[in-house]
């Protein structure tokens, strides 16, 4: 740790000094580098502008005494030294030069504070136990009180230093840009505090009480708006700020990756999760697992201290490989083992249904430190069930733990460790769109919803508000929208009517291109961006929806051959999300919304989700996927993105392995133009009954493949 607050002393070298009065000097910048030897420690190196160049060492100078104190057979008591030194102090060296004592003294120079040209920093402190904590704050330029933030950060021992330069520094600072302040509060032991107890040995509900005097200095700071006070979360972090919102006053509470189950739960599936992505011999993995289980009952419901745990020479393996346990310095993950027993018995659903304010739960597709959506979903479902319309869920595409923008799918991110250092700028947007619209709030609209008989009477705005009240993000909107739709809206069989969306909302129901067409006016009122998906799926022989389909034709055209003796047709729709900056499917008649869950629906091997809509269940496969504009008219074929590129991705690229998928892909890429002639009503897609066919085989021997390729695999 003291060498990390080295480095970032470099960082904060030459930014100058802010003209805020504080209460808590900084503390010293040393600028060197050394190496132990046998007499004491030897500087390898000395850099300008630090503590070690003001009292005039050189290199393979010989450090032996410190304020007259010998530090040649003690050298942790050297590095507490240097860590008691603040900005202003004075202090004496003894060195061997050339193998002769020399005497050195000199004023410590403090670490510098940080400026910015475009918002203020300011260096402050508060009471904490018996010492004093450093307030750490970026603020917009203003005498007004703004709305702040009360940043959390995970668990690590890091200085409030580091964060103004990570991506904790890019996100807090689109906040400032919002008009929000940003407040860090100094971890128990670190950077500046005075009088605090080491962070690497202090417990959880220390760290708690150290984020609620940071609040409490909140309450009292004239540069606050104390109706909007805000929590961010992170990790672990989650947890803290899911404890104080509990029990105090707030605005709202921002959480990204963190944990609903008790902590050694997820801890215990992580690690099964990991193994199984590097492909460990899982039969060996949950043998360990199974011993890893003894200890951690042991541990955190026992309550036996690690120490003793680790007296036992069977234990010492597994502590170490599955807690990460240093036996020297009696810690896990760098913290106290206190602070892992306490985490472990706070009752976290029961936090989630007291805590107050909105709440914006959110998980990273690519986080593989907290890699259950789950998690987030159950809070979300917890908060909402105790306080409604109270929780917004949102899963972010393409970002990990550390708010980086990442590509690779999460088990290739996870095997090769590849890093990225763009910060993903969509957690950014989300919440400064989210925490302005949170500060904007004021009472909840009557949920209560009356579809009139008289279509004059309809006012989709107004709808749309009440279905989507308490939602922000798109896609808490659209599942908010779909769900309503999906429970409110009988599915008939076509009439071949044409109705509005107004009129559809009279009749209470319709077929699934009317049930479109309602959602679609739902979603221009509220500025969703939407386009129609036009599918045909592959269904059971039906010989009377072929005899239909015929009659029709001759009557209307060879649009009407999208639907036969094998397959049908079916509509829905794909959103712009624009947290993501991608197309989503959503399904007002089967409710499905999301890439993964329409896969796993549509075109997955599995046992697939019941649905009220009793044709759904016929639903084979789809075989080709369009989006088209208003008149109808292809404007981008979606066949090869939802039927080859992302069913192979659902199943981790396995089904590329597999002899039958090359017949499958070609067979997609065969049905195309006869499709999208029928669409045009250019072509009688019963002429091809017989491509359709080879498709349904062809779907049920990639199926037999893969369920025979993942037994032999286990």
């Amino acid at each position: 740790m003291r060498l990390y607050i080295l480095a970032i002393s470099f960082l904060l070298a030459n930014i100058g000094a802010s003209a805020q009065k504080e209460e808590l000097k900084r503390k010293a910048k040393w600028f060197y580098g050394w190496r132990n030897v046998n007499n004491g420690i030897q500087v390898a190196r000395v850099d300008a502008g630090g503590t070690m160049e003001a009292l005039g060492l050189k290199a393979n100078d010989i450090i032996t005494e410190v304020d007259g104190i010998s530090v040649a057979s003690d050298k942790n008591r050297y590095g507490t030294i240097l860590d008691s030194k603040r900005d202003g102090d004075s202090i004496s060296m003894t060195v061997l030069r050339n193998g002769e004592p020399l005497t050195l003294k000199s004023i410590v120079v403090g670490l510098g504070k940080a400026i910015s040209n475009s918002y203020d920093i300011l260096y402050e402190s508060t009471a904490f136990n018996e010492g004093r904590i450093r307030i750490l704050i970026k603020k917009p330029r203003t005498s007004k009180p703004v709305p702040v933030v009360l940043f959390i950060p995970d668990f690590p021992c890091w200085p409030t230093d580091a964060f103004l330069y990570d991506n904790y520094a890019r996100l807090a600072d689109k906040w400032v840009e919002n008009g929000l302040a940003v407040v860090y509060v100094e971890k128990s032991g670190l950077g500046d505090n005075e009088n605090t107890p080491d962070c690497e040995t202090t417990d959880f509900n220390t760290e708690v009480s150290n984020y609620e005097a940071g609040l409490r200095y909140l309450y009292n700071a004239s540069f606050v708006d104390k109706e909007n006070i805000f929590l961010y979360g992170h990790g672990i972090g989650g947890i803290v700020a899911a404890k104080i919102a509990a029990v105090n006053k707030i605005k709202g509470v921002i959480v990204y990756g963190t944990t609903f189950r008790k902590w050694s739960s997820v801890w215990l599936d992580r690690i099964r999760l990991h193994a199984l992505w590097n492909n460990h011999d899982m039969v060996i993995e949950e043998k360990k697992l199974n011993e890893a289980s003894n200890i951690f009952y042991q541990f955190f419901h026992q309550l036996i201290p690690a120490k003793s745990l680790y007296e036992y020479p069977a234990n010492r393996q597994v502590m170490e490989d599955y807690l990460s346990y240093d036996a020297a310095n009696q810690t896990i993950l760098n913290r106290s083992a206190s602070y892992w027993q306490q985490l472990d018995t706070i009752n976290i659903p029961g936090l989630w249904s007291k805590a107050n304010g909105y709440k914006l739960i959110m998980s990273g597709e690519k986080d593989y430190e907290q890699p259950f959506d789950l998690e987030e979903e159950m809070i979300t479902e917890t908060a909402n069930s105790y306080k409604p319309v109270s929780a917004s869920l949102i899963s972010l595409r393409n970002i990990d733990h550390n708010l980086n923008t990442i590509e690779l799918p999460v088990k290739e991110l996870f095997r090769t460790k590849s890093r990225s250092s763009a910060f993903n700028t969509g957690i950014a947007d989300l919440t400064c769109r989210w925490l302005r619209a949170t500060i904007e709030k004021s009472a909840y609209i009557d949920p209560e919803i009356v579809i009139p008989r008289d279509t004059s009477l309809i006012n989709l705005k107004k709808m749309g508000a009440v279905i989507t009240k308490g939602k922000f993000s798109t896609q808490d909107k659209v599942r908010a929208v779909i769900g309503w739709a999906n429970a409110n809206l009988e599915w008939t069989a076509t009439d071949y009517v044409n109705r509005s969306a107004k009129e559809v909302l009279c009749k209470k129901g319709g077929n699934c291109n009317e049930e479109k067409k309602v959602v679609v006016a739902l979603f221009d009122e509220l500025g969703i961006k939407t386009r129609t998906i036009r599918e045909i799926n592959i269904q059971p022989e039906n010989s009377q929806r072929e005899k239909q389909s015929e009659e029709l034709i001759a009557s209307r055209g060879n649009s009407y051959s999208v639907f036969g003796l094998r397959h049908n047709d079916h509509v829905w729709i794909e959103y712009w999300d624009q947290e993501n900056k991608l197309w989503e499917p959503a399904d007002p008649t089967t409710g499905l919304i999301g890439l993964n869950e329409w896969l796993k629906s549509r075109v997955g091997f599995s046992e697939r989700p019941m649905n009220k809509i009793l044709p759904t269940k016929d639903m084979l496969v789809p075989f080709f996927i369009a989006a088209v504009d208003d008149s109808n008219r292809i404007v981008e074929t979606r066949s090869n993105y939802y039927l080859v590129k992302s069913f192979n991705d659902v199943y981790n690229k396995n089904l590329s392995r597999l002899p039958a998928w090359s017949g499958w892909r070609k067979l997609i890429e065969a049905a195309e133009p006869g499709a999208t002639g029928a669409l045009k009503g250019k072509v009688n897609l019963h002429d091809q009954n017989k491509l359709i066919k080879e498709i349904m085989d062809s779907y049920e021997t990639l199926k037999t493949e893969y369920m025979t390729f993942i037994r032999s695999n286990h």
